[in-house]
């Protein structure tokens, strides 16, 4: 990686710190400056506008998470064991995307379109992850569905449901657990 790549990537993760201290709306590219130690001439050298930081951050951001889940659900012997990892890891990056998170909850970007094709390939990239995992049980004979891409939007569906539940109450492993096991045994004893 190239000293300006390595730089780019300072300034990022320094944007992120200072989006998720401050809020996307509070943030301005005096704080990134000062918190990048550098002046906001140099940061035009890399990005042309506080909302061009702010896009790549949340770029990073949806890459990073979707990374973590996919790599979550890899490290798994069994489709059943791969399907708990996807939802765990799923339900723990809600935390990790706190510029996200926000900006899709601002009255101010409803309509950017731009966000909302963000938030959907987001959510388009868990969906494929999962209906792989389902895919591959259904040829090993672990799952018997008819269509792994709506079961896989169902899921995503009701774990979208469970983030705002988590931002706001925490989450520990153990309730994690507890919910994984009501989302696939469901209620029966």
């Amino acid at each position: 990686m190239t000293d300006k790549q390595n730089t780019k990537n300072k300034l990022l993760d320094v944007a992120h710190q200072v989006f998720k201290h401050y809020g996307v709306r509070k943030t301005t590219l005096d704080d990134i400056a000062i918190k990048f130690g550098k002046g906001k001439t140099a940061i035009y050298y890399y990005y042309t506008s506080r909302d061009a930081i702010f896009k790549a951050v949340l770029v990073k951001e949806v890459q990073s998470a979707i990374t973590e889940i996919q790599t979550a659900a890899e490290h798994k012997n069994t489709h059943t064991e791969q399907i708990k990892a996807f939802v765990d890891a799923r339900l723990k990056v809600v935390a990790q995307t706190p510029v996200l998170n926000e900006a899709c909850l601002e009255e101010k970007f409803k309509n950017n379109k731009w966000i909302e094709q963000l938030s959907q390939k987001y959510m388009q990239d868990k969906i494929n992850i999962l209906s792989n995992i389902l895919q591959d049980g259904i040829h090993s004979g672990v799952f018997k569905l008819d269509n792994p891409q709506l079961v896989a939007l169902a899921i995503e569906t009701a774990l979208k449901g469970l983030d705002a539940y988590h931002l706001t109450n925490g989450q520990d492993k153990k309730h994690r657990e507890k919910l994984i096991n009501i989302l696939f045994y469901g209620l029966m004893q």
